[in-house]
């Protein structure tokens, strides 16, 4: 390769349980520069509007706030929002406020709650922006945002009118939610724009809902998955009748557990592409047509990455603009890999497992086989 004038663009998601994302991103970058390639290389801390977005913010100057608020089982923790420069934007974090870090790696889908979101949303109300971002993604409840619902004082009722316990558990007795108690809030709620970022496009119950798409990742076996979704359909049928709103069948209303179908029942919030925000607020749309080649990366490439993740966000705005893109993955899904080479030409796939020989291996010396995989990319590029 001529190094005259020539960028290269590093933008990895993250690898979990391996590299971190920012030493990742130096070890690319290093073997860029050290092949004499590129002039220039230009970084990017990258998400795919989910755990990791707050990194966008905080590299944009936003200023963090702290709040105490309740994790899935309910104890309390210390979390953070972002609010922008001008105080004009909040941006919260589900995974920071409810997520399953909380959880210490168990699992309790049944009594996980999204209350510490609620909580999160109250305050950030309480700071008068004209906007507020949610990001959804690292959830371990399936409440179908009820926690939310208690802590914002529109609670999930019983045939009693008693508020339902919290989780997926509370659910199976919902009747009912104080439809004029809503209409107030929506009419309160007016000034501000809520936005809602999530990379799924589950609608909330059914074969590709909520959870018997992501149960199984949340503790539920096929026999609960099945049980449950049975639960949440008679829950949200429910929720449409007492509320008047068409909620069954939406595309993106399963996001984190049915946390999208609340935030927009009670804000009037858009879903989008979290993907797409994080590339386009991280700068990264903006500096891609100057790029001849960009690299990029996820811990493992499988049918999730071809459903709207960062990765294949950005493959799809390469192949747009007809710029290389080096995809290292810790290992990728065999189908996948041929599917995304074939339909993306300028793309190439290198697998850390494949390198290393094995995945243990791979994961304990990830930085060295991933300046294998640049090193042998560009050898034969040449």
């Amino acid at each position: 390769m001529n190094a005259k004038d020539r960028i290269a663009i590093v933008a990895p998601d993250k690898f979990r349980g391996s590299a971190h994302q920012k030493e990742l991103i130096e070890t690319i970058a290093t073997t860029l520069d050290d092949s004499g390639d590129f002039t220039k290389i230009l970084k990017f801390e990258i998400a795919d509007g989910g755990e990791g977005t707050s990194t966008i913010w905080r590299n944009l100057g936003w200023h963090e706030i702290k709040l105490i608020v309740a994790g899935p089982l309910g104890d309390l923790h210390q979390a953070s929002i972002y609010q922008s420069p001008d105080q004009r934007k909040i941006g919260i974090e589900l995974a920071e406020c409810c997520g399953t870090k909380w959880l210490s790696g168990r699992q309790e889908p049944l009594d996980s709650s999204t209350f510490g979101l609620g909580q999160a949303l109250k305050s950030a109300m309480a700071l008068s922006p004209s906007e507020i971002i949610v990001a959804l993604g690292g959830s371990a409840s399936s409440d179908a945002g009820a926690g939310i619902a208690e802590a914002l004082g529109l609670p999930y009722l019983d045939a009693q009118k008693k508020m339902v316990r919290r989780g997926l558990k509370g659910l199976g007795k919902f009747r009912r939610i104080d439809h004029e108690e809503l209409e107030r809030f929506r009419d309160s709620m007016q000034h501000i724009k809520v936005r809602i970022l999530t990379d799924v496009a589950n609608p909330i119950c059914g074969k590709n809902g909520a959870i018997r798409s992501f149960g199984e990742q949340k503790g539920l076996n096929s026999i609960q998955r099945r049980y449950w979704d049975r639960v949440m359909y008679k829950a949200v049928k429910r929720l449409e009748k007492t509320t008047q709103t068409k909620l069954l069948g939406v595309l993106g209303f399963g996001a984190a557990g049915g946390t999208a179908l609340a935030i927009n029942l009670f804000f009037q919030g858009d879903i989008e592409s979290g993907a797409e925000y994080c590339l386009q607020e991280s700068g990264f749309l903006a500096a891609l047509p100057q790029a001849d080649l960009v690299v990029t990366g996820e811990g493992k490439l499988d049918s999730t990455t071809i459903q709207g993740k960062t990765v294949f966000k950005i493959l799809t705005h390469c192949r747009n603009q007809s710029i290389d893109s080096l995809v290292v993955v810790g290992q990728g899904k065999k189908k996948i890999v041929k599917m995304i080479e074939s339909e993306f030409p300028l793309t190439r796939i290198y697998s850390l497992t494949k390198l290393a020989a094995s995945s243990s291996e791979s994961l304990k010396n990830p930085h060295k086989y991933i300046k294998e995989a640049v090193t042998q990319y560009l050898k034969e590029k040449d």
